[in-house]
């Protein structure tokens, strides 16, 4: 078994075929012994066009500059190479990076895009893809749990994004969640249903004090029920200037 480095070297590497063309890729070596060679899809489609050479064009332990070195290459060497390089992309510097740099529209002509290749997968496809991303985000937030700054930041940008919209999409977005949320409800079972909703049952207790008695009541419907009341306990509760009662008494949260 090859033996791990102490930390990951990120290089970028040149390959030159026999045609003259060339490919520019990135490589993330974790053992000693590293016999990889490449991931182009060129390289293993045209067998007959032999590989020539290949050059380490950088080496460093900064995986951050190898991407953007990876992308700077494969820019320099289309326009020093008069379009033999035969990348089909920027690298991963551009795919992971340039999103954010992008204009409104050709961000929704990359979501159209998107989702018009994920159309074409097979069911079992797209189960499979779906499966993996639920587990590797449930893996990063297990490992990363956000901050309190990092929620309160997304907090605001939600707001900030809701304040800038129209009103017909906020009308859109809303139905899509409805929709959504009820697609998801008759997908399950009658238990499964129940189970749900006890929990977001459960999970909406609050204790309640009655003020006079010193008693306290796991919920407002504990305390009406035990009490017969049919007046409403919450509001009571909810009045800061303490004069709303109900069946003669006073309530406060706990």
């Amino acid at each position: 078994m090859a033996k791990k480095l102490v930390a990951p070297i990120y290089s970028v590497y040149k390959l030159t075929f026999q045609s003259g063309r060339t490919y520019i890729g990135f490589h993330k070596q974790i053992k000693v012994k590293d016999d990889y060679v490449t991931s182009s899809s060129y390289y293993k489609k045209n067998p007959n066009d032999k590989l020539i050479s290949r050059e380490i064009l950088i080496e460093t332990l900064d995986e951050f500059a190898a991407m953007f070195l990876e992308t700077w290459c494969i820019l320099s060497d289309k326009a020093y190479n008069k379009c033999m390089n035969v990348n089909k992309n920027l690298g991963c510097f551009y795919h992971r990076f340039s999103y954010a740099y992008l204009t409104p529209e050709q961000k929704r002509a990359a979501v159209i895009k998107q989702k018009e290749t994920v159309s074409k997968w097979p069911d079992e496809k797209r189960a499979a893809v779906s499966e993996k991303m639920s587990k590797a985000q449930k893996k990063r937030f297990k490992e990363n749990p956000m901050s309190s700054e990092m929620k309160s930041r997304i907090s605001a940008l939600r707001k900030e994004y809701f304040a800038n919209i129209s009103d017909e999409e906020k009308q859109k977005q809303s139905k899509k969640k409805s929709e959504s949320a009820k697609r998801r409800m008759n997908s399950l079972t009658a238990e499964e249903k129940d189970a749900l909703l006890r929990n977001a049952h459960n999970s909406q207790k609050k204790s309640v004090l009655c003020v006079e008695t010193g008693v306290v009541y796991d919920s407002v419907k504990d305390a009406m029920t035990f009490l017969g009341l049919t007046g409403s306990v919450r509001r009571s509760a909810n009045d800061l200037t303490g004069k709303r009662t109900v069946g003669g008494f006073h309530w406060r949260w706990l």
